[in-house]
């Protein structure tokens, strides 16, 4: 066809997992060879209608790269519960969910929740363990989104409003099945959840309480 409609256009995106700066790099390419895609807008606004839930865009104080609090722009779907349950019936009725041959316990569904920055802004995210490819792009949904570092004030003040929503989620019972909620990410965001210095702190590890004097001792064999 001489011409893609809004549905083909973000089919296009989808499947080569493309973001709208590479879309429109693409749209130019196909306009130049005499090929016409639907235009940003029109695609957009589908994407908003084809969304599972409405979402919720505002400003709110975070602090940026100079120090200073500023009013960001922040996006985020209203109850992650909501959105979480929804991907988990997606995979039940498409038959997709699985449990590695009991490496999950058959009465357990495993879900991660983490973030990663790039580019102006950072984005939470889950992903449906459950699933064939567990750590793909496809199955990374983003659930907030804001314009700034994820310093620890800032990741507190964004994730206020869902502490409640994660802990409701932890230990829901879902078809029989207990959810179990599990968080990801670089050293660098885990330090800044677990409220840790880092790597140069007293206690550098995430998993122990072990300090770091304790690392520089050599390990003693009797």
């Amino acid at each position: 066809p001489s011409c893609f409609d809004a549905g083909v256009g973000l089919a296009i995106k989808a499947d080569l997992q493309l973001p709208w700066l590479k879309l429109r790099k693409l749209r130019r390419y196909f306009r130049d060879v005499g090929v016409q895609l639907e235009s940003e807008k029109t695609m957009r606004k589908q994407l908003s209608q084809e969304l599972p839930f409405p979402l919720v865009a505002k400003e709110v104080p975070l602090v940026d790269k100079n120090g200073e609090v500023v009013l960001s722009p922040l996006v985020s779907f209203e109850s992650i519960v909501d959105v979480v349950l929804h991907y988990i019936e997606m995979h039940n009725s498409a038959g997709t969910l699985v449990w590695r041959d009991g490496a999950i316990p058959d009465d357990q569904v495993w879900v991660k929740i983490g973030g990663d920055h790039g580019g102006k802004s950072f984005k939470f995210c889950f992903q449906i363990v459950n699933t064939e490819h567990p750590n793909s792009l496809s199955n990374t949904i983003p659930f907030l989104v804001f314009a700034a570092k994820d310093s620890p004030s800032n990741l507190a003040t964004t994730l206020a409003p869902f502490t409640a929503e994660i802990e409701r989620l932890q230990g829901y019972i879902w078809n029989g099945k207990t959810i179990r909620v599990t968080l990801f990410g670089d050293y660098e965001f885990l330090t800044k959840c677990y409220g840790l210095s880092g790597a140069g702190g007293r206690h550098p590890c995430l998993f122990c309480h072990a300090t770091k004097s304790d690392f520089q001792q050599p390990t003693v064999d009797d």
